[in-house]
Parts: C-alpha cells; sequence; structure tokens
C-alpha cells in the first residue's frame, strides 16, 4: 500500500490524493503539518530533503518526492489503469510537465 505524505490544504498534494481516491487504490495518508514547520523536522528530511509535500512512499524504502513525479509514477503502471487509458495517458502527461502547468497546457482541443 502507498503512504502519501501530505498537507490536506495543498493543491500539488490533491494532485497526487484525487487520482489514488478516484479510482479506489488504498492508500495511507499522512498528514504533514507544514504551517508548524513538521515538513523540517528531522525525520521527514530523511524522506525528502527538501521538505516540501507530498511525497507518495511507493514501499521498499522509495519515495517519489513532487506530485509530478507521482503522477508519472501512477500513470506508467503505479496502479492498474487498463481499463482508463484516457487517465493514464492524461497522468503520464501532467508528470511529465514542468512543476507548473496552465489548465490550458493540458486541454488537448
Amino acid at each position: 500500500m502507498y503512504r502519501l505524505y501530505e498537507y490536506p490544504l495543498s493543491g500539488n498534494c490533491h494532485k497526487l490524493r484525487l487520482p489514488l481516491t478516484q479510482l479506489g487504490h488504498p492508500f495511507e495518508s499522512v498528514r504533514i503539518d507544514i504551517l508548524n514547520g513538521e515538513n523540517h523536522s528531522a525525520e521527514f528530511l530523511r524522506i525528502n530533503l527538501v521538505g516540501n509535500v507530498p511525497v507518495l512512499e511507493i514501499g521498499d524504502g522509495n519515495w517519489l518526492p513532487e506530485s509530478n513525479a507521482g503522477l508519472w509514477y501512477l500513470g506508467e503502471g503505479g496502479i492498474d489503469l487498463s481499463p482508463y487509458p484516457a487517465i493514464r495517458s492524461w497522468l503520464i502527461r501532467v508528470g511529465q510537465q514542468p512543476r507548473y502547468v496552465p489548465m490550458e497546457a493540458l486541454d488537448p482541443g
């Protein structure tokens, strides 16, 4: 099971939480209180040296910092998306984008 280190009000955290939740993939949510500096604790910095959220823990001591890395991973087979080819394609496209992606850039039309 994946573990998502997140702050609930973060849009970048929401980008990872959304596909996991909507596709019914089990994951554990670990709230990181960025307003009180929990993301700069020694414990969290062992997971992500930069101290940013989200971080997707994929098992075996492997972590994916940054939402786009997590989206790319999910789209490339991190979860079974064979029944949802359009979602898989979207996750891969978003995951390959730079950190800021205007919504207009994702519109295929």
